[in-house]
């Protein structure tokens, strides 16, 4: 997903692949962000580069040398 876009990923559009990556699995119809992506709904979460979640991406970039992440 990531790496064959080449670039880093906005918090809108790694809300929006995760989303897309529920179809399918069960429960994915209780996720908002599965229906926001299959409706085409942006989502906006600054939270995920500011908390927990953003030192998980951040610590993993350095040790991995990727721009996988946002």
């Amino acid at each position: 997903m990531l790496k064959a876009q080449g670039r880093p990923l906005s918090t809108e559009q790694f809300c929006r692949e995760t989303g897309l990556e529920l179809e399918g699995l069960q429960g994915a119809q209780s996720s908002y962000l599965y229906w926001c992506a299959k409706h085409g709904i942006p989502v906006f979460c600054p939270a995920l580069t500011d908390g927990s979640i953003g030192d998980l991406m951040y610590f993993s970039r350095r040790s991995i040398r990727s721009s996988w992440l946002i």
